[in-house]
């Protein structure tokens, strides 16, 4: 069964004076992904962070079998890294048949 009192919500740092998403996803950078038109942002943000996370690098390579669970696909996966480029939250680096290097950017 699962314990909600692992989950953190809407967390508050103190030191940076920023809200977070459960394992420190900036509250505002998470905040723009929702209000983009692209349906398919959400769930790709989260794997780029968990990504992230996982890694200890805000640069990730990002593959289609990440998504997969999360009903993406390949072509939305390239709509929704578009849709969060053009808004500042991430930095795409592509390569012919390659999976793409994504930044995030936590300044934005």
């Amino acid at each position: 069964m699962l314990d909600f009192a692992d989950f953190h919500f809407g967390n508050f740092d103190p030191k940076s004076k920023r809200r977070y998403f459960g394992a420190h996803i900036p509250w505002d950078w998470l905040s723009k992904v929702c209000h983009l038109k692209n349906l398919k942002a959400l769930p790709t943000a989260l794997v780029i962070w968990h990504r992230s996370k996982l890694t200890g690098k805000l640069s990730v390579k990002l593959t289609s079998k990440d998504l997969v669970s999360l009903n993406v696909n390949r072509q939305a996966k390239y709509r929704a890294l578009a849709a969060m480029e053009g808004a500042g939250l991430i930095k795409v680096e592509r390569k012919n048949r390659k999976n793409p290097t994504v930044t995030i950017l936590v300044n934005s």
